[in-house]
């Protein structure tokens, strides 16, 4: 067999089979998951250019097979060993095929003919088909120390019609074996968590899944617990019936919904029991959501209190005093710090977040009515351990409040998404905060800012580097907006309000220069490639340096680049094609020639955007020495901005065929759109749009640049000058850009 990972993978692409990257060691809790979304691999093959780019350079070493319909591949998937030797003496010509040796059992590979479609994927117990829909794990993939070889490296066995029934027969034949588990309630015990008037209150909560989900559901949970068939169904089925129907559903008599009910009922018993899953005493952390709004607060020493107390055992709903969660939270929060939390009522509504279930003080001694056995003589009774401290005052006694009553307080949207936090971790203020950091970049890596994570935790940007200083597996990669700087653009780019901070510009040599026009045209006389780069959020992630994790909302982010690049590309235009561009034509890199292909997958994070294609040739640099044109090709390479990633090359210039016909009306339209070449008349846009703009607060009634240059092209600065001075006499004007326009119509007029 082959020696490493890349050289299997190409004998893997040269049996026309499809494949894909799986995480395998590099993360041993998803190892047999997609390393990438693998939906694509299931209508296409992947090509050379993505197996260099996931095995050559980013060295994931999982191999993932696609079975199917696309590799005419199927595989026989066994469990144990046994049933591997019986499958083999009951059909060894079956047993003559490809066949890998996995941690619990085999694969055995086979192919199709031509003229046989891929059958379903099918489960058995102990032995799995895995066909279309479906993939396996192929050598050389090592996962917790296990690799995964090949047994018997011999041509895959061509299936026939004939030995589809046989493998078919053989996993019916191992369900038919397979030890039953009793249904029978008295070997299943019923739980005293779980009763018929639970169940009832559970479907009609989850009534709004269906009616017949639900009813499946709760029969599923119902079947679990031991409860009898018949005793849910004369408990259910009527209920069922008694239930409105949408709007749109057929009309359906009571007996028909009642035996509707009895056949959902069957079903959910036609199946084993599920094991029941142990009860864990301890309640559900604080989500993320609720623990964001506390933050925003100041209230850090309600959710540390709150996840203490809960990680020491207090569940939702217990009631315990003051010296009780004191005692539990010793050495881990601070006692004022505790005492102030259980006092703190909710910003809102003003109701306290751990309410406290006082009964009223009446005297034991009195008579309501009379009674022979009650006297009114009073005795000295002595009581040990009264329930009272040497002060004589009860003890306040608080209840643990739950998730969703905090969120109910806080008067936000219900969230279940929660990062876990240990006791070690609620020592500190700063350790909860920095805790809750990384876990967000562990399972939401992507483009971020520092203002986004400042304003998640409630601190400052500069405690955040803080945070990343002090930690070197928060890592991140900076991403730039690049635009390729031309003579014919420059006054476009560095325009007057032009912001400088964040831009930047580089030359042929990766030089860095300040973003000044004059730098920028000094340069081009020089003959150097000038661009012009932004810098936008990094894409952060917590974990090794190796290769940054990709998620959904990279994905995200990427899609919303390429709608800037499509927006900004197609500004000018009349008509817009959404279809022009996709994420994996304008953002996937070949890392081995440095090139922009559209066949290549999105995996990498993307350094550079170019936002302006070239549309001229690129004039060739002017050696100084020599005095002589260097030779350079058309596409001229974007140099990276890190050491070791990949060039992005812009894309080839776009020959437009000019228009027949010219609208002038289009023309003196994107006209207004720049500056004046005549710096005075420039000026007086700026204060005429000052002016108007500093008379009225409503956003409807100010004048853009555009609009204010089209008043300056068509009236003379003379009329402009006095319409302003006359306007600043008004003082009861609403719509300053109206009077403007009014008088100078007039003004136009009377002369």
């Amino acid at each position: 067999m082959r020696a490493n990972t890349f050289e299997s993978a190409i004998y893997y692409l040269n049996q026309h089979w499809s494949i894909f990257p799986v995480f395998a060691d590099s993360r041993t809790e998803f190892a047999k998951h997609p390393a990438l979304r693998w939906q694509i691999y299931q209508t296409r093959p992947a090509t050379h250019t993505e197996l260099t780019a996931w095995y050559g350079t980013q060295n994931r070493m999982g191999i993932a097979i696609v079975t199917g319909n696309l590799s005419r591949l199927v595989v026989l998937d066994f469990d144990s060993p046994h049933l591997y030797d019986t499958f083999c003496a009951q059909h060894p010509h079956l047993a003559q095929s490809y066949t890998v040796t996995t941690k619990r059992g085999k694969h055995i590979y086979y192919s199709l003919i031509p003229t046989l479609h891929a059958p379903p994927t099918t489960h058995g117990t102990g032995v799995d088909f895995q066909s279309e829909g479906a993939y396996v794990v192929a050598p050389p993939t090592t996962i917790n120390g296990f690799t995964y070889t090949v047994a018997k490296d011999l041509p895959t066995h061509k299936l026939i019609p004939a030995d589809m029934a046989l493998i078919r027969t053989f996993i019916q034949s191992s369900r038919a074996h397979a030890p039953k588990i009793s249904r029978q309630t008295e070997k299943t015990p019923l739980s005293p968590t779980m009763t018929i008037d639970r169940l009832q209150q559970l479907y009609l909560e989850s009534i709004q899944m269906g009616r017949n989900n639900a009813l499946f559901w709760v029969s599923c949970l119902a079947r679990d617990y031991g409860i009898s068939q018949t005793h849910l169904t004369n408990q259910l089925a009527t209920i069922h019936a008694s239930r409105p129907t949408p709007t749109h559903h057929h009309h359906e008599t009571h007996a028909t919904r009642v035996k509707e009910a009895c056949a959902t009922i069957a079903s959910a018993y036609s199946r084993p029991a599920r094991p029941i899953k142990p009860y864990n005493p301890l309640t559900p952390q604080l989500p993320n959501r609720l623990r964001e709004a506390m933050l925003q607060i100041g209230m850090m020493g309600v959710i540390r209190t709150i996840e203490a107390l809960r990680l020491s055992g207090i569940t939702t709903g217990t009631t315990f005093t003051a010296t009780q969660a004191l005692s539990l939270t010793q050495g881990i929060i601070g006692r004022d710090t505790v005492r102030t939390a259980l006092n703190t009522t909710a910003p809102i509504f003003g109701e306290a977040l751990f309410k406290s279930p006082r009964t009223p003080l009446v005297p034991n001694g009195i008579a309501n009515e009379y009674h022979p056995l009650v006297t009114n003589s009073c005795e000295l009774v002595t009581v040990k351990k009264s329930g009272k401290n040497p002060k004589g005052r009860p003890a306040t006694v608080y209840t643990m409040p739950s998730n969703d009553q905090l969120i109910a307080l806080f008067g936000i949207k219900p969230a279940k998404q929660t990062d876990p936090l240990s006791l070690d971790d609620l020592k500190s203020v700063r350790r909860v905060r920095q805790t809750m950091h990384q876990r967000f970049l562990t399972r939401l890596p992507g483009r971020w800012s520092i203002r986004t994570f400042a304003r998640r935790l409630a601190v400052t940007t500069r405690t955040i580097r803080h945070y990343h200083n002090s930690d070197a597996n928060f890592r991140y990669i900076p991403l730039h907006n690049s635009t390729l700087v031309r003579w014919n653009g420059v006054n476009d780019l560095f325009a007057e309000e032009f912001p400088h901070k964040g831009y930047f510009l580089t030359d042929s040599a990766d030089k860095k220069y300040p973003a000044k026009a004059g730098i920028a045209k000094v340069l081009l006389a020089k003959r150097q490639t000038v661009q012009l780069h932004q810098r936008i959020p990094n894409f952060w992630w917590y974990g090794t340096d190796d290769m940054p994790p990709i998620s959904a909302k990279y994905r995200a982010d990427v899609k919303q680049i390429v709608d800037d690049i499509h927006r900004k590309k197609f500004a000018n235009t009349r008509f817009m094609r959404q279809e022009a561009f996709s994420v994996q034509e304008a953002f996937s890199v070949n890392e081995k020639q440095g090139q922009v292909t559209p066949d290549s997958d999105a995996t990498q994070p993307i350094l550079n955007v170019s936002f302006t294609p070239p549309s001229t040739p690129i004039a060739p640099a002017w050696d100084i020495a020599t005095h002589r044109a260097i030779h350079q090709p058309t596409a001229v390479h974007q140099p990276p901005l890190i050491q070791g990633m990949p060039k992005v090359s812009p894309t080839p210039p776009i020959t437009q065929i000019p228009p027949k016909r010219v609208n002038e009306a289009i023309i003196q339209r994107n006209n207004l759109r720049r500056p004046f070449a005549d710096e005075s008349q420039e000026a007086l846009t700026i204060r005429l749009q000052k002016a108007i703009n500093e008379r009225t607060t409503n956003p409807d009634h100010r004048i853009t640049r555009e609009a204010s240059r089209r008043l300056v092209s068509r009236y003379t600065p003379s009329a402009i000058d006095e319409a302003i001075r006359t306007m600043t006499t008004r003082q009861n004007i609403i719509k300053p850009v109206g009077f403007i326009s009014t008088f100078l119509r007039a003004s136009q007029k009377s002369s």
